[in-house]
């Protein structure tokens, strides 16, 4: 489920709700007294598991049958599609439909977790059949601890 667009993103720091930024703090500036506000918390997807999402598409891609030309792009593309992360078709005059494709960074931390899972098991069965998954995992992860 995608996000609604938040009128100000507050952090939570030294007990309280702060606005995250000076942005924040102008979208909060239009408020009237009386004015009811919804809260809710969301833990965004952490960069370590974003690493390791673009680390097991390049190597999916890499160790993909012969005769195939997947590419990292590819691999996501697929990935997002086999689990529903669209929110529809931009469809331009004289141009072919394309699938508007959900960000990543929508998601939060436990849905993001699930992407990854649902990733795994779509490269297993269609991407690279008979590759050794755990092995995938595990250098994915060794290349996502490494930063540039």
């Amino acid at each position: 489920m995608p996000k609604k667009q938040p009128l100000a993103v507050l952090v939570w720091k030294g007990g309280q709700c702060v606005p995250g930024n000076s942005w924040d703090r102008q979208g909060l500036a239009g408020l009237k007294e009386g004015d009811l506000l919804e809260v809710y918390a969301y833990k965004p997807p952490t960069n370590k598991q974003g690493r390791f999402a673009h680390w097991l598409f390049c190597l999916a891609a890499e160790n993909a049958p012969e005769g195939t030309s997947w590419t990292a792009e590819g691999v996501k593309v697929a990935c997002k599609l086999h689990c529903g992360l669209v929110d529809g078709m931009l469809v331009r005059k004289g141009q072919a439909p394309q699938w508007n494709f959900m960000s990543l960074t929508d998601l939060d931390e436990d849905q993001m977790r699930d992407f990854i899972d649902k990733s795994v098991r779509y490269i297993e069965q269609h991407i690279a059949p008979g590759i050794d998954i755990e092995a995938l995992k595990a250098e994915a992860k060794a290349k996502s601890a490494k930063r540039r």
